[in-house]
Order: C-alpha cells, then sequence, then structure tokens
C-alpha cells in the first residue's frame, strides 16, 4: 500500500513540475492546502494511464499536462 503511495506521489509531483506548479511555494502562499494535496494523490492512484503518465513525464519536449490526467484541473488552476 505504502508503495503504491508512495509511486503516485510522486507522479503528482512530477506533473506538477512539468506543468510549471510549484506545489511548495502554492502551499506556503495558502493556495493549496495538506489535504488538497493529499486528495490529488489519492486521486492519482485511480488513474488507468499509468503507463501513458510515466511517457508524458519522459518526454522533455512536452510541458503541458496530459488530456488525460485527473489532477489536470488541479494543475491547470495552480499555474502560473
Amino acid at each position: 500500500m505504502f508503495g503504491k503511495m508512495e509511486k503516485h506521489a510522486d507522479l503528482v509531483h512530477a506533473m506538477a513540475d512539468k506543468a510549471g506548479v510549484d506545489l511548495g511555494e502554492n502551499i506556503l502562499q495558502g493556495r493549496l492546502g495538506a489535504t488538497k494535496l493529499r486528495e490529488a494523490v489519492m486521486l492519482c492512484t485511480h488513474c488507468r494511464n499509468v503507463g501513458a503518465c510515466e511517457a508524458a513525464l519522459a518526454d522533455q519536449n512536452r510541458h503541458s499536462v496530459p488530456e488525460f490526467c485527473l489532477n489536470k484541473p488541479i494543475f491547470d488552476a495552480l499555474a502560473p
């Protein structure tokens, strides 16, 4: 269980980075709370596109969040 959570936490952080969203800064500025971040990780665990997600993260030329990402609305709302 913890391995799955850790993997999806890593995916959420990596996708946020790809989207240009600094999660830590958003938390410090009060735009993102710990509960919302935890919810984002939990939502990620329900994703059926993990392989496509990992491929999108590996693609250095692509800087946007894929449409299939369940957390896209969060990343879009926090994007600079």
